[in-house]
């Protein structure tokens, strides 16, 4: 009797698993939204994007669309001049690296480089930020293709990141030692 109620036990558990993992997609597909282009890689843990990138859209519209509830007050066209580019708008596949620990950004950049692809600049990460409005609550999202040299001070990166239940647009040290909850947006070359 013992063995037949461990047995039921295991597979209800086993279903009530399945169905939370089945609410958990159907919720996240209706809640953000998600594009429809988007590929998931489970064997190399990478998450695949395809969004269409406007470059001649200057980074106050982009921060705009992107209805951020905090934005760092050094996140300026001045600071992140927009890329040039010889095509206005292009579709790009985007790609977010975790490591699932402590990382140098020289480190990630290569690890980009090894995969067929470089750092997104600011302009792709607040395309991604606008399409995919909910993705930042649940982990931090950094570019490192866009850097900042204040005359004084660390290099720095733009960072979606929240902040209790607000989005933010952030700075953060392009020198840090990121942290294994972190994503890198990376571009496929």
């Amino acid at each position: 009797m013992t063995s037949k109620r461990l047995s039921c036990s295991g597979l209800c558990v086993g279903a009530v698993l399945f169905l939370a993992l089945l609410f958990l997609v159907s919720w996240m597909l209706k809640s953000e939204k998600l594009n429809e282009n988007i590929q998931v890689n489970q064997k190399q843990q990478e998450i695949v994007f395809d969004l269409t990138v406007d470059y001649t859209r200057s980074l106050n519209e982009g921060i705009k669309s992107g209805n951020y509830d905090s934005v760092n007050q050094d996140i300026t066209e001045k600071n992140f001049p927009s890329p040039t580019f010889t095509l206005a708008s292009r579709k790009v596949t985007f790609k977010l690296f975790h490591f699932n620990r402590g990382i140098e950004s020289n480190k990630v950049i290569l690890k980009m480089k090894d995969a067929g692809c470089r750092p997104a600049n600011i302009q792709e990460l607040l395309v991604f930020g606008q399409a995919n409005p909910k993705l930042q609550m649940g982990f931090p999202i950094i570019e490192l293709g866009s850097v900042w040299e204040p005359c004084c001070g660390d290099r720095s990166v733009v960072c979606l990141r929240r902040l209790g239940p607000k989005r933010t647009l952030e700075l953060r040290s392009y020198e840090s030692d990121w942290g294994g909850l972190c994503r890198f947006l990376a571009v496929s070359n």
